[in-house]
Protein backbone atom coordinates (compact mmCIF):
# COMPACT_ATOMS: atom_id res chain seq x y z
CA UNK A 1 0.00 0.00 0.00
CA UNK A 2 1.49 3.08 -1.02
CA UNK A 3 1.08 7.08 0.37
CA UNK A 4 -2.08 7.80 -1.37
CA UNK A 5 -3.74 4.29 -0.86
CA UNK A 6 -2.88 4.59 2.56
CA UNK A 7 -4.64 8.22 2.57
CA UNK A 8 -7.60 6.92 0.89
CA UNK A 9 -8.30 4.43 3.92
CA UNK A 10 -7.41 6.52 6.99
CA UNK A 11 -10.05 8.90 5.36
CA UNK A 12 -12.85 5.95 4.78
CA UNK A 13 -11.95 4.64 8.67
CA UNK A 14 -11.88 7.78 10.31
CA UNK A 15 -14.63 8.89 12.15
CA UNK A 16 -13.47 12.55 13.34
CA UNK A 17 -14.29 15.82 11.23
CA UNK A 18 -10.72 17.02 11.22
CA UNK A 19 -8.02 15.06 10.26
CA UNK A 20 -4.08 15.94 11.21
CA UNK A 21 -1.66 14.22 9.23
CA UNK A 22 2.32 13.42 9.79
CA UNK A 23 5.49 11.87 8.20
CA UNK A 24 7.34 8.83 10.13
CA UNK A 25 10.33 11.17 10.25
CA UNK A 26 8.21 14.53 11.28
CA UNK A 27 8.31 15.93 14.88
CA UNK A 28 5.27 17.91 15.78
CA UNK A 29 6.02 20.93 18.41
CA UNK A 30 3.56 20.30 21.69
CA UNK A 31 1.37 23.64 19.68
CA UNK A 32 1.49 21.95 16.41
CA UNK A 33 -2.13 20.41 16.64
CA UNK A 34 -3.81 23.19 18.31
CA UNK A 35 -2.50 25.40 15.74
CA UNK A 36 -3.63 23.40 12.71
CA UNK A 37 -7.09 22.80 13.93
CA UNK A 38 -7.78 26.66 14.75
CA UNK A 39 -8.06 27.81 12.02
CA UNK A 40 -11.22 25.11 11.17
CA UNK A 41 -13.02 27.06 13.48
CA UNK A 42 -14.01 29.35 10.01
CA UNK A 43 -16.33 27.10 8.15
CA UNK A 44 -15.03 28.29 4.76
CA UNK A 45 -11.45 26.58 5.55
CA UNK A 46 -10.94 23.24 4.23
CA UNK A 47 -7.44 22.32 4.96
CA UNK A 48 -4.55 24.01 6.68
CA UNK A 49 -0.59 23.72 5.87
CA UNK A 50 1.74 23.07 8.39
CA UNK A 51 5.09 24.95 8.43
CA UNK A 52 7.84 21.82 8.08
CA UNK A 53 11.47 23.16 9.12
CA UNK A 54 14.60 20.88 8.32
CA UNK A 55 15.42 19.66 11.64
CA UNK A 56 19.07 19.09 11.24
CA UNK A 57 20.77 21.43 8.68
CA UNK A 58 24.22 20.53 8.64
CA UNK A 59 25.03 18.92 6.10
CA UNK A 60 25.10 20.78 2.48
CA UNK A 61 21.84 18.29 1.34
CA UNK A 62 20.10 18.65 4.56
CA UNK A 63 20.70 22.91 3.84
CA UNK A 64 19.84 22.80 0.61
CA UNK A 65 16.37 20.67 1.61
CA UNK A 66 15.63 23.35 4.19
CA UNK A 67 16.05 26.34 1.54
CA UNK A 68 13.32 23.79 -0.15
CA UNK A 69 11.34 23.72 2.81
CA UNK A 70 11.47 28.16 3.26
CA UNK A 71 10.35 28.90 -0.43
CA UNK A 72 7.57 26.17 -0.56
CA UNK A 73 5.75 27.02 3.07
CA UNK A 74 6.96 30.49 3.29
CA UNK A 75 7.14 32.21 -0.07
CA UNK A 76 5.00 29.97 -2.30
CA UNK A 77 1.73 28.82 0.00
CA UNK A 78 2.14 32.19 1.36
CA UNK A 79 2.15 33.80 -1.72
CA UNK A 80 -1.18 31.47 -3.31
CA UNK A 81 -3.09 32.23 0.40
CA UNK A 82 -3.42 35.84 -1.25
CA UNK A 83 -5.08 34.18 -4.26
CA UNK A 84 -7.37 31.60 -2.18
CA UNK A 85 -5.31 29.03 -4.15
CA UNK A 86 -2.95 26.57 -1.96
CA UNK A 87 -3.04 23.74 -4.60
CA UNK A 88 -0.55 21.49 -2.12
CA UNK A 89 -1.67 20.54 1.60
CA UNK A 90 1.71 18.39 2.91
CA UNK A 91 1.24 15.09 4.30
CA UNK A 92 4.15 15.58 6.85
CA UNK A 93 1.94 18.65 8.51
CA UNK A 94 -1.20 19.18 7.11
CA UNK A 95 -4.68 19.34 8.44
CA UNK A 96 -8.15 18.60 6.51
CA UNK A 97 -12.11 18.91 6.89
CA UNK A 98 -13.08 15.63 6.07
CA UNK A 99 -16.41 15.99 5.02
CA UNK A 100 -15.31 18.57 2.12
CA UNK A 101 -12.17 16.24 1.16
CA UNK A 102 -15.06 13.12 0.55
CA UNK A 103 -17.11 15.83 -1.77
CA UNK A 104 -14.37 16.50 -3.85
CA UNK A 105 -13.41 12.99 -4.10
CA UNK A 106 -10.78 12.23 -1.80
CA UNK A 107 -7.40 11.77 -2.73
CA UNK A 108 -6.90 11.07 -6.49
CA UNK A 109 -4.68 8.07 -7.50
CA UNK A 110 -3.46 10.35 -11.06
CA UNK A 111 -1.87 12.98 -8.53
CA UNK A 112 1.96 13.55 -9.48
CA UNK A 113 2.71 14.51 -5.50
CA UNK A 114 2.15 11.85 -2.63
CA UNK A 115 0.67 14.53 -0.75
CA UNK A 116 -1.23 16.21 -2.78
CA UNK A 117 -5.23 16.59 -1.55
CA UNK A 118 -8.01 17.85 -4.62
CA UNK A 119 -10.46 20.18 -2.01
CA UNK A 120 -13.35 20.92 -4.10
CA UNK A 121 -14.05 23.95 -6.34
CA UNK A 122 -14.94 27.56 -3.82
CA UNK A 123 -19.06 27.25 -4.57
CA UNK A 124 -19.10 23.14 -3.09
CA UNK A 125 -17.24 24.64 0.13
CA UNK A 126 -19.29 26.94 0.55
CA UNK A 127 -22.91 24.86 0.36
CA UNK A 128 -24.76 23.72 3.12
CA UNK A 129 -25.96 20.99 1.32
CA UNK A 130 -25.05 18.76 -1.34
CA UNK A 131 -27.11 15.71 -3.50
CA UNK A 132 -25.50 13.35 -6.08
CA UNK A 133 -28.59 12.38 -8.06
CA UNK A 134 -26.88 10.66 -11.18
CA UNK A 135 -23.99 8.63 -12.41
CA UNK A 136 -23.14 7.32 -15.94
CA UNK A 137 -20.86 4.85 -17.22
CA UNK A 138 -18.22 6.79 -17.66
CA UNK A 139 -18.13 8.38 -14.08
CA UNK A 140 -19.89 11.69 -14.88
CA UNK A 141 -21.77 12.77 -11.85
CA UNK A 142 -24.79 15.30 -12.04
CA UNK A 143 -26.73 16.52 -8.85
CA UNK A 144 -27.30 19.88 -6.84
CA UNK A 145 -26.27 22.20 -4.15
CA UNK A 146 -27.70 24.25 -1.83
CA UNK A 147 -25.55 27.81 -1.66
CA UNK A 148 -25.28 30.20 1.16
CA UNK A 149 -28.53 32.02 0.21
CA UNK A 150 -30.34 29.50 0.25
CA UNK A 151 -30.43 29.07 -3.51
CA UNK A 152 -30.33 25.96 -5.34
CA UNK A 153 -28.30 24.94 -7.93
CA UNK A 154 -27.35 21.39 -10.14
CA UNK A 155 -24.07 20.91 -10.45
CA UNK A 156 -22.01 18.27 -13.16
CA UNK A 157 -18.68 16.44 -12.12
CA UNK A 158 -16.77 15.26 -15.34
CA UNK A 159 -13.34 13.86 -13.82
CA UNK A 160 -12.21 16.55 -11.76
CA UNK A 161 -14.22 19.49 -12.93
CA UNK A 162 -17.61 20.51 -11.78
CA UNK A 163 -19.67 23.11 -13.26
CA UNK A 164 -22.70 24.72 -11.67
CA UNK A 165 -25.98 24.65 -14.27
CA UNK A 166 -29.22 27.03 -13.74
CA UNK A 167 -31.69 26.07 -16.27
CA UNK A 168 -33.10 29.05 -18.05
CA UNK A 169 -36.19 30.55 -15.90
CA UNK A 170 -35.36 29.45 -13.07
CA UNK A 171 -35.49 31.30 -9.77
CA UNK A 172 -33.72 30.01 -7.28
CA UNK A 173 -33.83 26.30 -7.85
CA UNK A 174 -32.20 24.16 -10.52
CA UNK A 175 -31.64 20.28 -10.08
CA UNK A 176 -29.71 17.31 -12.29
CA UNK A 177 -31.63 14.99 -11.79
CA UNK A 178 -29.81 12.41 -14.63
CA UNK A 179 -27.17 11.89 -17.17
CA UNK A 180 -26.92 9.27 -20.19
CA UNK A 181 -23.57 7.65 -21.00
CA UNK A 182 -23.59 10.42 -24.52
CA UNK A 183 -23.73 13.11 -21.53
CA UNK A 184 -27.38 14.84 -22.06
CA UNK A 185 -28.45 15.50 -18.52
CA UNK A 186 -31.91 15.65 -17.37
CA UNK A 187 -32.43 19.17 -15.38
CA UNK A 188 -35.25 20.82 -13.95
CA UNK A 189 -35.80 24.27 -11.79
CA UNK A 190 -38.89 26.18 -10.55
CA UNK A 191 -39.39 29.73 -11.83
CA UNK A 192 -40.81 32.92 -10.22
CA UNK A 193 -44.48 31.77 -10.76
CA UNK A 194 -43.67 28.12 -8.91
CA UNK A 195 -43.94 26.21 -11.53
CA UNK A 196 -41.51 23.45 -12.47
CA UNK A 197 -39.30 24.14 -16.15
CA UNK A 198 -38.04 21.02 -17.57
CA UNK A 199 -34.89 21.11 -19.86
CA UNK A 200 -32.30 18.59 -21.51
CA UNK A 201 -28.39 19.44 -22.18
CA UNK A 202 -25.94 17.77 -24.12
CA UNK A 203 -22.79 20.44 -23.29
CA UNK A 204 -22.56 20.74 -19.46
CA UNK A 205 -25.27 23.74 -20.22
CA UNK A 206 -23.59 26.28 -22.56
CA UNK A 207 -27.50 25.48 -24.14
CA UNK A 208 -30.55 23.85 -22.89
CA UNK A 209 -34.00 22.08 -24.80
CA UNK A 210 -36.81 22.35 -22.96
CA UNK A 211 -39.24 19.53 -22.24
CA UNK A 212 -42.87 20.58 -21.67
CA UNK A 213 -45.87 18.61 -22.35
CA UNK A 214 -48.61 20.70 -23.38
CA UNK A 215 -51.02 18.18 -21.64
CA UNK A 216 -49.52 20.11 -18.23
CA UNK A 217 -51.35 22.30 -16.35
CA UNK A 218 -49.69 25.52 -14.55
CA UNK A 219 -47.39 23.43 -12.21
CA UNK A 220 -45.72 22.09 -15.39
CA UNK A 221 -43.86 19.30 -15.82
CA UNK A 222 -40.54 17.64 -14.16
CA UNK A 223 -37.67 15.54 -16.15
CA UNK A 224 -36.41 13.11 -14.22
CA UNK A 225 -34.68 9.92 -16.06
CA UNK A 226 -32.68 10.11 -19.73
CA UNK A 227 -31.91 6.39 -21.07
CA UNK A 228 -28.97 5.59 -23.12
CA UNK A 229 -31.62 5.44 -26.11
CA UNK A 230 -32.23 8.97 -25.47
CA UNK A 231 -35.66 8.80 -23.91
CA UNK A 232 -36.77 10.20 -21.29
CA UNK A 233 -39.55 10.21 -18.43
CA UNK A 234 -40.76 12.61 -15.75
CA UNK A 235 -44.21 13.72 -13.96
CA UNK A 236 -46.21 16.14 -15.62
CA UNK A 237 -48.98 17.97 -13.01
CA UNK A 238 -52.54 18.57 -15.01
CA UNK A 239 -54.89 21.61 -14.68
CA UNK A 240 -56.01 19.67 -10.87
CA UNK A 241 -52.79 20.10 -9.77
CA UNK A 242 -52.29 16.20 -10.28
CA UNK A 243 -49.18 14.39 -10.72
CA UNK A 244 -49.10 11.70 -13.56
CA UNK A 245 -46.52 9.85 -15.73
CA UNK A 246 -45.12 10.88 -18.79
CA UNK A 247 -42.87 9.16 -21.54
CA UNK A 248 -40.95 10.65 -24.40
CA UNK A 249 -39.96 8.46 -26.94
CA UNK A 250 -39.22 9.22 -30.53
CA UNK A 251 -40.19 13.13 -30.51
CA UNK A 252 -43.35 12.29 -28.82
CA UNK A 253 -45.02 12.17 -25.46
CA UNK A 254 -47.02 9.43 -23.84
CA UNK A 255 -48.66 10.17 -20.68
CA UNK A 256 -50.10 7.25 -18.14
CA UNK A 257 -51.25 7.10 -15.03
CA UNK A 258 -51.69 4.00 -12.44
CA UNK A 259 -55.28 2.98 -11.60
CA UNK A 260 -54.52 0.22 -9.46
CA UNK A 261 -55.98 0.31 -6.03
CA UNK A 262 -56.69 3.91 -6.25
CA UNK A 263 -60.02 3.78 -5.46
CA UNK A 264 -62.96 6.64 -5.70
CA UNK A 265 -60.13 9.02 -5.79
CA UNK A 266 -57.89 8.92 -8.59
CA UNK A 267 -53.93 8.06 -7.59
CA UNK A 268 -50.55 10.78 -8.16
CA UNK A 269 -48.08 8.71 -10.15
CA UNK A 270 -44.10 9.71 -10.49
CA UNK A 271 -41.91 8.00 -12.99
CA UNK A 272 -38.37 7.93 -11.52
CA UNK A 273 -36.02 5.54 -13.64
CA UNK A 274 -35.98 4.31 -16.75
CA UNK A 275 -34.08 2.12 -19.08
CA UNK A 276 -33.48 1.03 -23.02
CA UNK A 277 -35.97 -1.43 -22.80
CA UNK A 278 -38.83 1.15 -21.67
CA UNK A 279 -39.16 -0.25 -18.42
CA UNK A 280 -40.25 2.47 -16.06
CA UNK A 281 -40.00 2.42 -12.61
CA UNK A 282 -42.03 5.17 -10.07
CA UNK A 283 -44.27 5.13 -7.01
CA UNK A 284 -47.60 6.18 -7.10
CA UNK A 285 -50.02 7.74 -4.19
CA UNK A 286 -53.90 7.06 -3.49
CA UNK A 287 -55.70 9.58 -1.69
CA UNK A 288 -54.62 7.87 1.80
CA UNK A 289 -51.37 9.38 1.49
CA UNK A 290 -49.85 6.36 1.69
CA UNK A 291 -46.93 5.70 -1.62
CA UNK A 292 -46.40 2.12 -3.40
CA UNK A 293 -43.94 1.59 -6.32
CA UNK A 294 -44.19 0.26 -9.67
CA UNK A 295 -42.75 -1.11 -12.16
CA UNK A 296 -44.40 -0.99 -16.18
CA UNK A 297 -43.41 -1.68 -19.71
CA UNK A 298 -44.45 0.73 -22.72
CA UNK A 299 -46.34 -1.39 -25.44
Amino acid sequence: MNNIHASIHKYAEASHEFLVTLDADTLFCPSTITNLVRHFSDPRVAAVSGNVKVGNPRKWIARVQSIEYVCGFNLDRRALELLNAVTVVPGAAGAWRKSVVLESGGHSLDTVAATQTGISPPFLRRATSTEANGINAKGVVVGSYVDSTGATHGFVLTGKKYKTLDVPGAAGYTAAWSVNNSGVIGVYGINSAGSYVSFTTSNNGKTYKSLAYSGAGTVGTVIHAVSNKGDIDGTYFDSNGLGKGILFHQGKFYPFQETNDCGVSPCSTRADGLNGSLQIVGRYSPSDGTSHGFIAHAK
